[in-house]
């Protein structure tokens, strides 16, 4: 089983489930797959605001990226706001947030925690 707490902590901001990245450590799928059910532990598996921080930039293999893609990664997100402060992050946020088009639920890309917070919190 695998220890997140080497790669990420999960905390509330109000109704916001913030997940923050605190490594640049390789991402597998064996990981991803225990930070998405850490989410789920986390939230009760209720629908909730998410804010998703990358400080620093955390490469992942190809088979966690499909997998946080799939439908089974995304239930009970309302929203999304993803933080990232660096324009090479951004740019791959930006072609990973295009190849999943078919959201259902508002997303979108920040330079800050504090803007992010603002924006998701001030959804309807």
């Amino acid at each position: 089983m695998v220890d997140i707490s080497e790669y990420a902590e999960l905390e509330w901001s109000d109704d916001v489930l913030i997940i923050r990245f605190i490594t640049d450590k390789h991402i597998d799928l064996e990981v991803a797959k225990a930070i998405t059910a850490a989410r789920y532990e986390f939230s009760e598996r209720k629908d909730h605001k998410l804010v998703v921080s990358f400080p620093k930039i955390a490469e992942a293999d190809p088979d966690a990226k499909r997998y946080w893609s799939s439908p089974e990664a995304k239930e009970h997100i309302l929203a999304n706001a993803i933080v990232t402060p660096t324009v090479v992050a951004k740019l791959i946020v930006n072609f990973f947030l295009g190849m999943n088009k078919g959201d259902k639920y508002p997303r979108k890309l920040f330079d800050t925690e504090t803007e992010a917070l603002f924006w998701i919190k001030n959804l309807k």
